[in-house]
């Protein structure tokens, strides 16, 4: 379904309509509709159908009244249900990519007053909610908010499509009673007459079980609640013994908008069976509680006969308890036959246990290690380590991973170890490897059977390696968490990247964060700087189609060219004045578009004086030849700031950015002297200008030089992440 512009010309405000409908708004009605938005202070309205052929209206900004700009309109003769994803997913896409904006899906008659009641009913009956706009109003608004005495209790305790955890905070906000009732082996959480909650109904997710140095397992997981920590209490049961242990809670002030999920470590010399309970203090009601498990964890509770092996230990589960038997030959093949029969009609699944037992022998005798940045790309720090490792003694056990369809394959083997993404040799090397290492943590990289992981848990032995793709400076907290991500080693080159990591949320310990420094840090130099403007925005969420897991690449979007972004960054590399200046003096515009909007480049009108980067072209190079850095949000500004040259921060959506792709982090601009941040075109285009001519751009003074954010300024950095791994007992 494609968007197609309106010919109604407002002053800042652009209208679109859907390709097959009619016009069904005059210009005038739309004018009406406009003067609505700006009256009430609404940055998103939402014009639905009803019976009675007027509108209602709601709001899908819940933020404090700010002078607005509208951005757009959607206009539709007709009703979509929640059947119709493309309407829906269209509406989400333009939510993304302006602040404000109007959709209307019926003529304009009679407008009645704005009821925030309505963001329940309407967005349940539309099923919109996965939408998120509800939940994300029910998370991200303080308990103290005036919003939420606005809402009907009932309509939120009644919701089919709000989760308790929501109705609680809901309940915490209202000041509502909720009432714990005791029966004879349970507690109950009512909230006026509706039943939220069972203390029977809580569960812990181990995340990871090992051993120690000295022989202790160590479970690490989290438990899921609705009861306040300050009520209840966990313990382990550790049948052995017949005894309790407590258990250590890393983070009991949980950083969430409820106490909802809560860390912990708890460490047992020993043990056969392990289960948890939940004791509630007041009542002194114990209850067992159940068991999931991450995909870290070794283990699958869909999986009947699930189990995996540690040093002289068998590790199995049953009827939501843990348990630990020796390990021998015969208890291995035992436990193996019987999970290969309940999996016996998935014949690549055994093919490839088969094939791991078998091959088993060969590869105790290696150490492999496997590096990789993208499917299709290398060129990152993967790469610069792998390098590095060439020249050592484990290079014979180093291999690159990348696509054989990558125009980086051939370069890749002439110097090393080369394996093709996906395949069969690529499958039984990761069910062996020692480590995994890679410029990114998405499930790609470390994951080739993709949907099939779960069946593969047990023989997972690596440490995985994250090298990281960028310095974080953003909260990103709800992405590469140590439950998300299943990080051994995480690669900082900050104390103030550090530092954050170390935060609650998280979940990382002191001795899985690293400062080491970036491996491609090392080929960075000043030594051939030529007259190159490097243009290298991010992407946004929600501003580009899903990507094929198979082949890495996007698939295209025509809404793109619809978008802000695209109109900003069109309008700068095509802006005549900057064009002209170009011409006269000799440089270039490299655009560098982000791997997340590349397959959108043919959108771009072009010209001879900005050049588009090859995908397969490396950062280094691209950094070392380039005089000016223009970004947005990107960090490879702590690349390019490494080498002291100037940076332009074109930042016109920074609202809209934090609230829908990031969080904002630690860090901030204003602190450090990295460089100018500009949101105007106009004025951005004055900069380049005259620092092209003239030489005159100067950096913003911070707090604290950039030169000082980073740990390291040399180029050793390769070697410090090497000797991490290879040298300190990694492998």
């Amino acid at each position: 379904m494609k968007l197609v512009k309106y010919n109604i010309e407002l002053e800042g405000f652009s209208v679109y309509i859907l390709e097959q409908d009619q016009v069904i708004l005059n210009e005038a009605e739309v004018k009406e509709l406009v003067e609505l938005l700006r009256f009430n202070n609404f940055q998103w309205i939402w014009v639905e159908h009803s019976n009675k052929r007027d509108v209602s209206l709601i709001n899908f900004d819940f933020n404090s009244p700010r002078e607005l700009i509208p951005e757009f309109l959607v206009i539709s003769n007709e009703f979509y249900n929640s059947k119709d994803l493309d309407f829906f997913d269209m509406i989400e896409y333009l939510k993304c990519q302006a602040p404000t904006g109007i959709i209307c899906t019926t003529k304009l008659k009679q407008v009645r007053s704005f009821d925030i009641e309505e963001v329940l009913k309407n967005y349940e009956r539309l099923g919109m909610l996965k939408g998120g706009v509800v939940k994300k109003l029910f998370s991200s608004l303080p308990v103290s908010n005036n919003i939420f005495q606005n809402i009907n209790v009932d309509d939120v305790l009644e919701s089919k499509v709000l989760s308790r955890r929501h109705k609680v905070l809901f309940s915490k906000a209202r000041g509502l009673n909720i009432r714990r009732v005791r029966t004879h082996n349970d507690v109950l959480m009512y909230i006026n007459q509706h039943l939220i909650h069972k203390l029977s109904h809580s569960f812990v997710k181990i995340h990871n079980i090992r051993k120690d140095d000295d022989g202790n397992y160590v479970i690490c997981g989290y438990l899921t609640t609705l009861f306040d920590m300050s009520d209840v209490k966990i313990k382990v049961s550790l049948f052995k013994y017949g005894s309790y242990n407590d258990v250590n809670f890393l983070n009991k002030e949980n950083k969430h908008k409820l106490s909802y999920i809560n860390s912990f470590e708890i460490s047992a010399k020993n043990f056969e069976c392990m289960s948890f309970k939940l004791l509630h203090i007041d009542t002194n009601v114990e209850v067992k509680v159940n068991i999931e498990f991450g995909k870290y964890s070794g283990l699958d509770k869909s999986i009947k006969h699930s189990y995996f092996a540690i040093e002289d230990d068998i590790i199995a589960h049953d009827n939501n308890s843990i348990y630990k038997s020796e390990k021998s030959i015969l208890s291995m093949v035992k436990r193996e036959v019987k999970l290969l029969i309940g999996l016996r009609r998935k014949r690549n699944v055994i093919a490839y246990r088969m094939l791991y037992w078998l091959s088993k022998g060969f590869f105790n005798k290696k150490n492999i290690s496997l590096f990789i940045d993208r499917i299709n790309n290398a060129g990152d720090n993967a790469e610069a380590l792998f390098n590095y490792a060439q020249s050592s003694n484990v290079s014979k056990d180093c291999y690159y991973v990348i696509s054989k369809k990558s125009d980086d394959y051939e370069r890749l083997a002439s110097q090393g170890n080369v394996i093709e993404y996906g395949s069969i040799r690529h499958r039984l090397y990761f069910l062996h490897a020692k480590n995994v290492i890679s410029s990114h943590a998405s499930d790609w990289a470390k994951n080739p059977f993709m949907k099939a992981e779960k069946y593969y848990r047990d023989l997972r032995t690596f440490d995985f390696v994250f090298l990281q793709h960028g310095v974080t400076y953003n909260d990103v907290s709800k992405s590469i968490n140590k439950y998300n991500v299943g990080i051994n080693k995480f690669i900082c080159c900050s104390e103030y990247e550090l530092e954050s990591l170390k935060s609650e949320k998280y979940a990382y310990s002191d001795n899985e964060l690293e400062l080491t420094g970036f491996p491609r840090f090392d080929l960075l130099n000043n030594s051939g700087v030529e007259k190159i403007i490097l243009l290298a925005p991010t992407w946004r969420r929600g501003l580009t189609e899903n990507i094929d897991v198979r082949t890495g690449i996007k698939n295209y979007s025509t809404a793109f060219k619809h978008s802000e972004y695209f109109r900003r960054y069109n309008d700068l590399i095509n802006d005549p004045r900057l064009i002209n200046v170009l011409a006269r003096t000799g440089y270039k515009i490299l655009f560098m578009p982000h791997n997340e909007i590349r397959r959108q480049i043919s959108d771009f009108d072009t010209n001879p004086h900005v050049i588009v980067a090859d995908e397969n072209q490396k950062y280094s190079e691209v950094f070392n030849i380039s005089s000016l850095l223009i970004t947005d949000y990107s960090s490879i500004f702590f690349d390019f700031s490494f080498l002291r040259k100037p940076v332009m921060f074109y930042q016109f959506d920074k609202e809209a950015f934090y609230r829908g792709h990031y969080e904002s982090g630690y860090f901030d601009l204003n602190k450090f002297s990295f460089g100018k941040v500009i949101s105007d075109h106009d004025l951005l285009v004055d900069s380049i200008c005259s620092l092209i001519e003239n030489g005159d751009f100067q950096k913003d003074e911070g707090i604290i030089d950039s030169s000082d954010f980073y740990k390291f300024n040399d180029n050793s950095n390769s070697e410090r992440v090497f000797n991490l791994i290879f040298k300190d007992g990694l492998s």
